[in-house]
């Protein structure tokens, strides 16, 4: 399940609210989230609780066995 955070302005308005993961890979390799240069952060707005589906083999799905690893945010 994936969770979304907004806040309520005070005319009732939704704002989203960037969310920086520090420990996301980018796709050339490296932590950009955990540099000091903010221009190279990547932000998003979705982010989950517990993921247990990435954990189960590809070759096991769709009907999964045990997890070999559950992602969870600390």
């Amino acid at each position: 399940m994936f969770y979304e955070l907004y806040l309520k302005d005070f005319d009732g308005s939704l704002i989203d609210v960037p969310i920086l993961i520090d420990n996301v890979g980018s796709d050339t390799g490296g932590y950009p989230n955990q540099e000091t240069d903010q221009s190279r952060w990547i932000l998003t707005r979705r982010f989950f609780i517990f993921d247990t589906i990435s954990g189960i083999p590809q070759n096991e799905f769709p009907t999964p066995g045990e997890p070999s690893i559950v992602r969870y945010a600390n």
